[in-house]
């Protein structure tokens, strides 16, 4: 639980320093969101649809012009586009879930990224059907809920243990290594 405390610090404390720029920095300023309650819950049932494979209620629970960031090595992809990610994974993967998750509802009063937030968190698994090996790794999300609707989202997630736990080896560059070979 300590751990996850100070993950959660660490997310609100990165998500007030937001840098879109070298010279454009900015602190947001934040407090409690007067929907805490909705917003969290709204987030979370769309990790549980995804995760369920009900696409349906996935796709209800986004705007028309949502938006995510962060998936796949992609820019960006459309509401239709991720539905469909989400439609991909659920086919190679036996099973999925979450532990250890939180959402920490924000209101972010001026700005660029003023409005209702849902920070979400947490540990994901999952069982890729060719190895049967379950797979784990964290992430977090900032969604954006306008009208009781996902507008935008901002995913990321620890790639580098998934890698490794899939068999994968990293290799460093030969600049990296003592004899330069």
């Amino acid at each position: 639980m300590k751990k996850l405390s100070l993950i959660s610090l660490l997310i609100v404390a990165f998500f007030t320093t937001a840098t879109y720029a070298q010279d454009d920095f900015q602190v947001l300023n934040f407090e409690s969101s007067d929907n805490s309650t909705a917003n969290g819950d709204l987030v979370n049932q769309w990790f549980q649809s995804k995760l369920a494979g009900d696409f349906a209620t996935m796709e209800s629970l986004m705007s028309e012009d949502f938006v995510i960031m962060g998936v796949d090595g992609n820019p960006t992809l459309s509401r239709a586009e991720y539905v469909e990610t989400w439609k991909g994974y659920g086919q190679g993967n036996s099973e999925q879930g979450l532990s250890q998750a939180v959402a920490i509802p924000i209101h972010i009063k001026e700005g660029e990224m003023a409005g209702e937030w849902v920070i979400f968190t947490g540990e994901a698994s999952w069982t890729p059907q060719p190895t049967g090996q379950e797979i784990i790794s964290w992430f977090t999300t900032y969604a954006k809920i306008e009208n009781g609707k996902i507008v935008l989202a901002y995913h990321f997630q620890d790639n580098l243990p998934v890698m490794m736990q899939m068999g994968f080896t990293l290799t460093p560059p030969s600049w990296a290594t003592a004899d330069g070979e």
